[in-house]
């Protein structure tokens, strides 16, 4: 009723409830079809003449039908019978109406449950476009991290969650003897569709589907592994027709030869960004950057977007070590027993049968990538003009 009276159209499970409700002023999926829900906010994000005409048409109805003024009057009624004391005075309506409005706990979980995975549905659709969701992470990710690429971008570090983004970044950034300004951890392919659109040198990282989709689930245990999938092989789907505008680097070369892929980003673009040399000296310091990001120190993350120098954060790490903050296990970037425990709880999880066809879709994509990682910049641009016709067949499947 709140998007209606502002004259907002907006995108519901078709409930009879809701239909009831709203009239024109909501476009319906399909109960519980989080993939329609995704379409219709796409088409209405697309649409400026029928959103302003779904929105109109439900502020007529709130001013028409559902404002208090023409509903007291019948509701009053429905109270007063509940009680059974029809000439119960009007503060008792208060009470009846918070009993009525209250619905079983496990019928608030289940829509709680169904509204964040169509929340993930959206945001994965949403995040392969430029120009819906980079002007939105402008205005919710201000910084200094995450950081939207933009006019002083000097390089593009990005990928899907949980692939070494925060490694690489600490690495890149520790090996400078100034600060990049580096556009990383949206964990969105408008990001990278925008870069290479830009000409600015970017850099795509990916992990085995496995490995990514468990650690993600540790971290985020409400998300739903089918979902998970579907983000995953979605993200470097879309990225396959701007492969030549980036080079891929993999988990296991980026954790342990990070110094190769940074001479290949130099080979492909002309730059002379310093390779990472890892020597323990070397990974204990960006080891124990990783371990206090989550403190969230603002010197730490502008450090990452290349606003603060090597002296600054180390003074700043050094402060951080005194002050002995302790994180909520979930919350590590670090890898830790208790979290390969958790991965290997879900391993059985990952084998199931339905999830057959979305674990091949994910695999496929994660063996284009590696390929693409070990190939020229001619090979590159043949393959993602191969690749568009493989990436919409790919991608029209279900998870």
């Amino acid at each position: 009723m709140e998007y209606m009276a502002f004259a907002l159209p907006f995108v519901a499970f078709d409930l009879p409830e809701t239909r009831q409700l709203a009239g024109e002023a909501a476009a319906y999926a399909p109960r519980g079809d989080v993939d329609a829900f995704a379409d219709l906010l796409d088409d209405l994000l697309n649409d400026g003449e029928l959103r302003a005409q779904m929105g109109q048409a439900g502020r007529r109805r709130v001013e028409e039908t559902i404002a208090w003024e023409n509903q007291e009057g019948p509701y009053l009624t429905i109270y007063r019978r509940l009680l059974g004391t029809p000439d119960a005075p009007r503060q008792s309506v208060g009470v009846a109406a918070r009993v009525a409005a209250t619905a079983p706990a496990p019928v608030r979980d289940t829509l709680s449950h169904t509204r964040a995975r169509a929340r993930l549905r959206v945001r994965t659709r949403l995040a392969e476009s430029p120009r819906l969701y980079l002007p939105f992470a402008r205005r919710k990710y201000p910084g200094p991290s995450p950081q939207v690429v933009g006019a002083d971008t000097e390089l593009l570090i990005e990928a899907y969650t949980r692939c070494a983004t925060t490694f690489a970044v600490y690495a890149l950034q520790l090996a400078q003897e100034r600060p990049v300004r580096l556009a990383h951890h949206l964990h969105a392919p408008a990001q990278v569709i925008e870069a290479v659109r830009r000409g600015i040198p970017a850099l795509v990282l990916i992990r085995e589907p496995r490995a990514t989709i468990l650690s993600q689930l540790v971290r985020e245990p409400n998300v739903v592994m089918a979902d998970a999938l579907y983000a995953y092989a979605r993200f470097y789907e879309s990225l396959l027709p701007y492969a030549e505008g980036f080079v891929v680097g993999e988990f296991a070369e980026v954790t342990n030869d990070f110094a190769a892929v940074v001479r290949r980003v130099n080979q492909r673009f002309g730059t002379d960004f310093v390779p990472f040399v890892a020597t323990e000296e070397n990974l204990r310091e960006c080891f124990a950057l990783i371990e206090s990001r989550g403190a969230l120190s603002p010197v730490q993350l502008g450090f990452e977007s290349g606003l603060v120098s090597r002296e600054e954060v180390r003074a700043e790490l050094e402060r951080l070590r005194h002050r002995r903050a302790t994180l909520d296990t979930k919350e590590a970037w670090m890898p830790s027993e208790q979290r390969q425990a958790a991965k290997e709880a879900l391993a059985e999880r990952w084998q199931q049968p339905q999830l057959a066809s979305a674990r091949e879709r994910a695999r496929r994509i994660y063996t284009i990538f590696v390929q693409l990682s070990a190939r020229s910049d001619g090979d590159r641009a043949q393959w993602s003009a191969r690749s568009d016709g493989d990436r919409t067949q790919g991608s029209s499947g279900q998870p």
